[in-house]
């Protein structure tokens, strides 16, 4: 049985780490304040380069998906906006390679805002955890190959539980991320698409995190809901996390309360029209297949980095089963995966 602790207002004292999984949201999620490996003290600037930081969210009410991103490497940066409409099957995309000056990642979604602006365009999450909401804020002019993009999302954090976790990926290493799906309410226009979302049929995937991740990263990772009479969502991932059994942030999300899944794996199947990916694990507790039906890949190859990203859409079946309860079905879901590799 996976438990939670009191979420502690800090997630580095004295320069370690605090690891486990936690049932609300650290304030301050201070990993550059973790001592290096052998007790050694870093320059604050030396550490800052290897903690890798985004927010991310997915949207959808049963006819769109939508993925907004501000992704930030250090060494490189990335905002993002996928929209995919499921009843005409097309994607239209916003995407920018940024320079590390950008924008910085907020520092815990409490009283914070992670902010990109530029040559009139914006892109920010106001995060106010500690009132119960989180507000996206999009305003994209066109481009050559995107439509305009703009509007106001609304998410109700304070209506479901959210999976807060430190993982280690060595003695005093690691991750913090927090994750959960929430009501949301708002509307985002999308070139002639006026896409709305309400309390009862939208949902909010949300996705912080920060990592002290090794030269080369890499992860698998799902995550997709269903909105049609009770809403059903999931996440779903393997990473670096060195005690998956204790702590992971596998998770099914029903009714606003979270239950913890055990450690999964990832098998992919085919490439292309047909590919399938099977995510389980040993205990038979996880038994989902995604359906890729929109293929998405970003690559960079530059002297000092190499990123490998994909990123497609598609749809879920199988089901889920919580701990001490009978297998929830997540047939109908759609979502998206992430099969990820950096190297910086």
């Amino acid at each position: 049985m996976m438990t939670r602790e009191p979420a502690p207002a800090r997630l580095v004292n004295d320069g370690r780490i605090r690891f486990g999984m936690f049932d609300g949201p650290v304030r301050e999620p201070n990993l550059l304040d973790a001592h290096a490996p052998l007790g050694v003290r870093l320059p604050r600037v030396i550490q800052a380069l290897r903690l890798k930081e985004w927010q991310a969210i997915q949207l959808g009410n049963g006819r769109f998906f939508v993925l907004v991103a501000l992704f930030h490497a250090k060494t490189m940066a990335l905002a993002q906006i996928k929209v995919f409409d499921r009843k005409t099957g097309e994607k239209r995309l916003f995407e920018r390679k940024l320079p590390p000056w950008s924008f910085d990642v907020a520092q815990g979604l409490c009283g914070t805002a992670t902010t990109w602006e530029s040559r009139g365009a914006r892109l920010s999450f106001d995060n106010r955890f500690d009132q119960g909401t989180l507000e996206l804020s999009v305003d994209i002019p066109a481009g050559r190959k995107s439509p305009r993009m703009h509007g106001r999302v609304q998410i109700d954090v304070a209506a479901a539980e959210s999976v807060v976790v430190s993982l280690p990926f060595d003695e005093n290493r690691g991750m913090y991320s927090h994750k959960g799906c929430f009501p949301c309410s708002g509307r985002l226009q999308v070139g002639d698409d006026c896409i709305e979302f309400g309390e009862e049929g939208g949902f909010c995937l949300l996705d912080d995190h920060k990592g002290f991740y090794p030269y080369v990263m890499k992860w698998d990772w799902v995550t997709g809901a269903r909105v049609e009479g009770q809403r059903v969502a999931f996440n779903l991932t393997r990473n670096d996390n060195t005690q998956p059994q204790r702590w992971n942030e596998n998770a099914l999300f029903m009714d606003g309360r979270i239950h913890h899944l055990p450690p999964v794996t990832f098998e992919r199947h085919g490439e292309g029209p047909g590919e399938h990916w099977l995510v389980r694990d040993e205990q038979g507790r996880v038994d989902v297949r995604f359906d890729v039906v929109l293929d998405g890949r970003v690559t960079v190859n530059a002297l000092i980095a190499e990123s490998r990203y994909r990123g497609p859409f598609g749809d879920f079946s199988g089901t889920l089963e919580p701990e001490g309860g009978p297998a929830v079905t997540v047939d109908g879901a759609f979502g998206m995966g992430e099969q990820f590799y950096l190297r910086t």
